[in-house]
């Protein structure tokens, strides 16, 4: 590991959430990635039947995108997984590896970063690692030679064939804001346009006009406040928050263009699972907690974290922030939410992690968004042994995407002290190069840090924010 960084143990793994109430782990293949908006490496094709919406994602070259969705962050997910299998993604080359390549072979730089992430593991913790570059080659088995079940974050077109715990129809489905609004579960009242455009229609630019044309000018009409959801996406880049005229007015600046977009994806393939919608729901007063769990093979709700999300400056998801002395008194808190969430999921076949945005309103907890699947703040939940009962650091927070120049050993020597007394963990971490002929070397971290309080906690991130590239 170098500079005397200390070896990380986790309070449990997905390894050890797995065979509770009768699971098998052995019979599990996690398959970890952000879909990118686009595709941005040969070995992900773009998906065209599960489609995500990303309307105000930011404009980024796709090497970049690979690195953060491909590398960084399934990379941070997969912190958690344990002695199990883990399959990422390959990254295509860039000229200046390609270049390499010719004069001597060597293991991809994205390759060698993903394993040098888990070497901090404590062994017994440290997962199965793999890498696909040809999604039709891959092909998953259990020990005894058997399919093993592939367990992605989100469904995608070129795994959907491998059997799963649940089918990529219900995962997708589980996923979606616009089921979400249409389940049992408590949520924020919600007005939710649907269209009737079929699959041969949206070929017909005139009819794909005047649908979009509807549904601007339901979002024209709506009364102030309220938030805004496409169906189908992540990090918040598909969720407008409108409080003001002129918010609104930003909104409807793109809104015609996405939405027309969101229309034209609609094909025979995905017409059944409603790819098409706009969610506009009440907004209400208080701050919604990122509260993660995990449900067992018998639908039991384990507890594992909540956390206070971190929205940046253009509104994304880049992290989160929790209090290691109040999981306690959170737990009991959000239960009963929690054992709603089991039920619901369970019902529809599916065990393992799952995240909920939960906001209480009125004396009353609501759901504000379902992520059936490995969540961010996850990783923060299991690690309270590592930070606040061996270090004293009771508050912890996670920053994904770090964009940083230099590589790694750099960024290490920057932040020595803090990797060696534990209050920093890099938890992922993808080397890249720009400028002419690839003579910049820059990073894509994800990091975890630890303070005594929120006070000490936000120094370390202030000094980590001074130095990330600005776009």
């Amino acid at each position: 590991m170098g500079r005397n960084i200390p070896q990380i143990t986790l309070d449990t793994t997905l390894a050890n959430l797995y065979p509770l109430d009768g699971g098998n782990p052995d019979d599990i293949s996690l398959v970890l990635v952000i879909p990118p908006p686009g595709q941005v490496s040969s070995s992900l094709p773009e998906n065209t039947k599960f489609v995500y919406q990303n309307p105000i994602y930011d404009k980024l070259d796709n090497d970049i995108y690979a690195r953060i969705l491909l590398a960084a962050c399934p990379q941070y997910l997969g912190f958690v997984a344990g002695s199990m299998p883990l399959n990422l993604f390959d990254i295509d080359k860039t000229t200046y590896e390609s270049w390499l390549s010719l004069v001597w072979k060597s293991v991809p730089r994205h390759q060698v970063d993903a394993r040098r992430v888990y070497d901090v593991l404590a062994p017994a913790q440290r997962p199965r690692l793999g890498f696909i570059s040809v999604p039709e080659h891959f092909n998953p088995n259990t020990s005894s030679g058997e399919p093993a079940h592939v367990v992605v974050n989100t469904p995608l077109d070129c795994l959907s064939q491998h059997p799963g715990i649940i089918t990529s129809e219900v995962h997708y489905q589980l996923l979606s804001k616009y089921d979400l609004a249409k389940s049992s579960l408590p949520t924020p009242p919600s007005n939710i346009l649907t269209t009737s455009i079929t699959p041969i229609e949206v070929e017909d630019d005139v009819l794909v006009e005047a649908e979009s044309n509807r549904f601007v000018e339901a979002v024209k009409k709506r009364a102030l406040p309220f938030v805004l959801k496409f169906p189908s996406s992540l990090a918040g880049h598909g969720v407008f928050i409108l409080r003001t005229d002129s918010e609104r007015d930003a909104c409807l600046a793109s809104l015609h263009d996405e939405v027309a977009q969101m229309i034209r994806s609609l094909n025979a393939s995905n017409a059944h699972l409603s790819p098409v919608s706009l969610i506009l729901q009440d907004m209400l007063p208080g701050e919604a907690v990122a509260h993660s769990l995990f449900v067992t093979k018998t639908g039991r709700a384990i507890f594992i974290a909540c956390c206070e999300q971190v929205i940046n400056d253009s509104g994304f998801w880049s992290g989160a922030v929790t209090d290691y002395k109040r999981q306690g008194e959170l737990e009991k808190l959000y239960a009963p939410t929690a054992d709603k969430i089991a039920k619901h999921v369970y019902s529809k076949g599916y065990y393992g992690p799952v995240g909920a945005d939960i906001m209480i309103s009125g004396g009353e907890q609501l759901i504000i968004d379902l992520n059936v699947r490995l969540t961010g703040s996850y990783i923060l939940g299991l690690m309270k042994g590592h930070f606040s009962d061996r270090r004293g650091l009771h508050f912890a927070s996670l920053l994904s995407p770090v964009p940083v120049r230099g590589d790694r050993d750099a960024f290490e020597t920057r932040f020595a002290q803090e990797l060696i007394e534990g209050r920093l963990v890099i938890v992922g971490w993808c080397c890249g190069r720009g400028g002419p002929g690839g003579l910049f070397k820059y990073s894509i971290g994800s990091i975890v840090i630890g303070g005594e309080d929120k006070a000490a906690l936000m120094e370390l991130v202030e000094r980590v924010h001074a130095i990330m590239v600005k776009q």
